[in-house]
């Protein structure tokens, strides 16, 4: 696993921990918010608040940060 893919695999792990909303930025512009359910070494279960239960593959997550509650 390359440096930036143990740093996000590690953001992964720890919101998926804390059960903490998150926002995925991933390639082509495509972004998503929810809550990661599970992580391993080549995906992640997301459930996106819109589209419910989906697999993301690592490689094409570009960033992941906390969700912002909304207003």
């Amino acid at each position: 696993m390359e440096r930036n893919e143990q740093i996000l695999y590690e953001k992964l792990s720890h919101y998926t921990s804390k059960e903490t909303a998150v926002h995925i930025n991933c390639e082509g512009g495509i972004f998503y918010n929810g809550v990661i359910v599970d992580v391993n070494d080549l995906r992640i279960i997301f459930l996106d608040e819109k589209l419910g239960e989906m697999y993301l593959s690592l490689k094409e997550i570009r960033s992941v940060e906390p969700r912002e509650e909304k207003r």
